[in-house]
């Protein structure tokens, strides 16, 4: 089945369309996934029956429709579209960005988060899609090694800083001074 979900909502060039492959023999999961790789599609989902697929609407034209029913006759499968309408996706994620407790001395938050009273220190940071909101196992184990340190009176270079949380946490340790730097633009603004 090739079918487009709602088709009275074909959406406008910004959405994208996304593709729901189903396989009939999930061992051919990765050879489909070789021949969709080699069309325009942006990003790819493992799902449990085969694989989801991103393109934006203003992209699709009926060359993909005619590629896709060429590798319909390789690997049999079924496939649908649904239109996924456009949103700020980063503002979609910050308003999501969960607390991080990366020890019982420390805990990361947003300004929107309640505080954590019981933590020695609290980050709070905005998220703008940098690197360093404490999601990434790095930066929670370099956090918790500074805890282990003594800070005060050290210099602290943080190169490639993400929001900063490193360097804003050895500020509150007592290190002086300290350097951040990255050319990032979200990092910038944080």
């Amino acid at each position: 089945m090739n079918a487009l979900l709602n088709p009275e909502n074909t959406g406008d060039d910004q959405d994208y369309r996304e593709y729901r492959f189903a396989l009939r023999d999930p061992l051919l999961s990765e050879p489909l996934l070789g021949l969709l790789s080699g069309l325009a599609f942006e990003a790819f989902e493992e799902i449990p029956e085969g694989w989801l697929a991103w393109i934006p609407k203003a992209t699709v034209g009926p060359e993909l429709g005619l590629e896709l029913d060429r590798i319909a006759g390789i690997i049999p499968h079924e496939y649908n579209v649904r239109i996924i309408k456009t949103e700020n996706w980063n503002a979609l994620w910050e308003s999501n960005f969960p607390p991080v407790v990366v020890s019982s001395r420390t805990v990361i938050r947003a300004p929107f988060h309640a505080p954590f009273p019981d933590h020695e220190t609290e980050l709070i940071i905005e998220p703008k899609m940098s690197f360093g909101t404490g999601h990434h196992a790095t930066t929670r184990l370099m956090l918790r090694l500074l805890e282990e340190l003594d800070l005060r009176g050290k210099s602290v270079f943080d190169f490639g800083t993400g929001t900063g949380i490193l360097a804003i946490y050895a500020a509150k340790r007592g290190a002086l001074p300290v350097v951040a730097v990255d050319n990032h633009a979200w990092s910038v603004t944080n």
